[in-house]
């Protein structure tokens, strides 16, 4: 009961990404339902995250290719897209980081 007491804390250090019925049921000490909707919550933010990338960089390459525009004007979504890559895999590393710590306490 002690570890999943102290799993649970660790888990609600994840303010944002957890609901109202999360948080009261890891106040309750219960663990397990929470770490698998919230693994698959990010898992689906994940995979949006990649295809807004994928969307970002198809539309950076038909501008060049398709419009008038030079190869500096073309950059712009390039980076947009490269920091909307890095900042979603990084939340999405850290959420499975506590995770998977918070599953070694069970």
């Amino acid at each position: 009961m002690e570890n999943n007491q102290q799993a649970a804390n660790h888990i609600l250090t994840l303010k944002r990404t957890l609901k109202y019925d999360e948080k009261k049921m890891l106040e309750e000490g219960i663990v397990e339902p929470v770490i698998s909707s919230v693994r698959k919550r990010a898992i689906r933010f994940y995979r949006f995250m990649i295809s807004v990338v994928l969307v970002v960089f198809t539309l950076g390459i038909a501008r060049v290719i398709f419009g008038d525009v030079s190869f500096l004007d073309m950059l712009f979504p390039f980076a947009v897209a490269g920091f909307i890559a890095v900042f979603g895999h990084k939340n999405f590393k850290h959420i499975d980081k506590i995770l998977n710590e918070s599953e070694s306490m069970l």
